[in-house]
């Protein structure tokens, strides 16, 4: 099977199920972060009802959590 275009329609099936694989592997991917942004938002919204923010301690330590890189800059860019 080539890349632009199937050379071979027997290899029709297997890029089928290739493709479907991906998709339900995205779907997943992206059903799990889905939930954890709820999560996210269920906590910032119950620490708003109770009249609050999180502490400096309390955001340190959460943004300390966070193991990717890329995403701690970016927290830390989004400091006042």
């Amino acid at each position: 099977m080539t890349t632009d275009l199937i050379a071979d329609p027997s290899d029709l099936p297997k890029a089928i199920r290739w493709l479907q694989a991906k998709v339900l592997r995205q779907a997943a991917a992206l059903d799990t972060l889905n939930r954890r942004v709820v999560s996210q938002r269920l906590v910032l919204r119950t620490l708003d009802e109770l009249g609050r923010s999180l502490t400096a301690e309390e955001f340190r330590t959460a943004r300390d959590r966070v193991t990717d890189e890329k995403l701690r800059d970016r927290i830390d860019e989004m400091l006042p």
